[in-house]
């Protein structure tokens, strides 16, 4: 899937249940080709109060999340997942991009794989 060119098509919150209390993160969706979707998913911009679970720790559930209500009619073989990691001193660590790649079941993402740093995205 080519990311050089993207067309940002939803930028939004969204939120999910998680063991002890709701999660949220923010979600950005692009298209990056004929039917091709980029989803970066990222912690929410209110970050350094929010006491939730991180966007890493469940990542599969948000994925299927917005799966569910952005890109029902989307084939998972055609959505490029993105997990941006957005530190509160981001003096000592910088924000940076890890694909992600999991499995689906048709249902929901399981087996979340966070791949190489993507510097393009």
């Amino acid at each position: 899937m080519k990311t050089n060119k993207k067309i940002l098509e939803l930028k939004t919150s969204i939120t999910i249940k998680g063991n002890i209390k709701e999660a949220k993160c923010d979600v950005e969706i692009y298209k990056v080709g004929d039917g091709e979707k980029l989803v970066i998913m990222m912690p929410p911009k209110d970050s350094e109060k929010y006491e939730g679970a991180s966007t890493t720790n469940l990542y599969e559930e948000f994925a299927t999340a917005v799966k569910k209500k952005y890109l029902s009619d989307i084939s998972t073989k055609n959505i490029k997942w993105i997990d941006r990691l957005v530190f509160t001193n981001s003096e000592d660590y910088p924000t940076f991009n890890k694909e992600v790649t999991m499995n689906f079941d048709g249902k929901i993402f399981s087996n979340p794989i966070w791949g190489k740093v993507l510097s393009d995205c």
